[in-house]
């Protein structure tokens, strides 16, 4: 351990953290207490710095903290539960200049907060002390000091995310770090279930050949809590795809707008180029989980940029990392949409001459079809006849996905990701979508607040 340099306690804050809700005209808001630490002094020049904080863990808490305005990263022992017994946590704080003068600390989240210590470079002594201070880091402390605060009389899955995602494969030991520190807290304040991504890439990272290690140690640490496991599939999404599969396999076509005639790499669901290739994922993990008693249940991600039930939207999360062209939409430009299209008009009207007379218009061959922005279609039918063809092939790809699951995955819930608010450009029809869980005795998990139903 370095040389440590103890900051002194100046005060106590409250934050504004934002507006929670207003209601009957009263604002009201959610406040972090902090505490303000000052040290008058030069320290040694270093790229970054270890903070100590020593506490005492008498609630529930997650802590952040700031040196001179600029976020510190908390590393280990920022979390607390209410143990009774005296911790440490570790933070690293990154700076491109020498921490002189009056330096200011603000720490939120550690109510019991004793002292604060800094210290030039990565102290590792610091941030082991820290972990081995965790709540829940042996058998007694697991079963005494991470007891839930309540226990419901109906039971139910109460899910929460723990940090168990990384961007690469090589990010588990990242990932279960962040399980370490948030598993604990969440099991006290009563949740019994982790979510966490399961992407195509980490598994199948050579064709055919399947390795589950990332996601079984996920399991496995939440198990270690006395939690559960509730995934999320990714398959369709851009941040997902296997290398083999985007640049390796003839054919790969993704989504192209119609609003400017580009594409992105989420791969379109106009043509069948996917499915062979999804199934065996979707079949590989449920023969792989079905049965574990730690898997709750599976969320499917079949499209969209977000791993969700609907056409790319917003955010920007893409194919090895690189930006993709990515807005709300209308996403059905590819030259496999059309024909889908075409083929749908044909189903519902029969012939050429009743789609005419319903679109105020010649249509010599349902050949002839394009797609197009429905605001642009002059036609109120003609216009609707694109909205509900464009919700229903949604739908549709949902609806198969969840039928592939069911195929290996005989014993565990499954629910479909109804993303967006309801707007059409998403495709996500809240109600077609939960009815078509049915087949699969399944549901609906809604990844919004603000869905319209109606």
């Amino acid at each position: 351990m370095g040389e440590m340099f103890h900051f002194t306690k100046k005060d106590y804050r409250q934050g504004i953290a934002g507006q929670c809700i207003v209601y009957k005209n009263k604002v009201f808001l959610y406040q972090r207490k902090g505490a303000v630490f000052e040290l008058e002094k030069t320290l040694p020049e270093a790229d970054e710095y270890t903070i100590l904080a020593v506490f005492d863990d008498n609630a529930p808490a997650c802590a952040s903290l700031a040196v001179n305005g600029k976020t510190a990263a908390p590393v280990a022992g920022y979390t607390s539960c209410g143990t009774g017994r005296v911790r440490r946590a570790a933070f690293l704080f990154k700076t491109e200049e020498a921490l002189a003068g009056k330096i200011t600390a603000e720490i939120y989240g550690m109510p019991g907060i004793r002292s604060l210590f800094v210290t030039p470079g990565k102290d590792e002594s610091v941030i082991s002390s820290a972990k081995a201070d965790r709540a829940g880091t042996d058998e007694i402390h697991l079963s005494e000091e991470i007891k839930p605060l309540f226990e419901l009389e109906n039971k139910m899955q109460l899910i929460v995310s723990v940090g168990a995602d990384a961007a690469e494969r090589d990010g588990l030991e990242n990932a279960l770090e962040s399980m370490r520190e948030f598993c604990p807290l969440f099991r006290k304040l009563g949740f019994n279930g982790v979510e966490s991504y399961v992407k195509w890439n980490f598994v199948e990272y050579e064709k055919g050949v399947f390795d589950w290690s990332f996601y079984d140690s996920v399991i496995e640490m939440a198990a270690s809590y006395g939690m559960g496991w509730f995934p999320l599939i990714i398959g369709g999404s851009a941040y997902a795809l296997p290398e083999w599969y985007r640049e390796k396999t003839e054919g790969f076509t993704g989504f192209r707008c119609l609003e400017h005639g580009m594409d992105n790499n989420i791969p379109t669901i106009f043509n069948e180029h996917q499915t062979e290739h999804i199934i065996n994922y979707l079949h590989a993990f449920g023969k792989h989980y079905e049965g574990n008693k730690n898997v709750f249940g599976v969320r499917l991600g079949p499209s969209g940029n977000y791993g969700e039930s609907q056409y790319p939207a917003s955010g920007n999360w893409g194919y090895k990392g690189e930006k993709e062209h990515m807005h709300l939409g209308w996403w059905a430009g590819d030259g496999d949409a059309a024909p889908k299209y075409a083929a749908w008009l044909k189903n519902k009207y029969w012939n050429e001459e009743k789609l005419s007379a319903a679109w105020g218009e010649i249509i010599e061959n349902f050949g002839d079809v394009v797609t197009y922005i429905p605001s642009q279609a002059g036609n109120m039918r003609k216009r609707k006849d694109f909205t509900d063809w464009y919700m229903h092939e949604m739908t549709d790809w949902c609806n198969r996905w969840a039928v592939w699951m069911r195929g290996e995955l005989k014993s565990h819930d499954i629910y479909q990701s109804a993303g967006g608010w309801g707007f059409c450009e998403a495709g996500t029809d809240f109600t077609d979508q939960a009815r078509g869980m049915i087949a699969v005795n399944g549901g609906i998990r809604a990844t919004n607040e603000d869905e319209s139903y109606e």
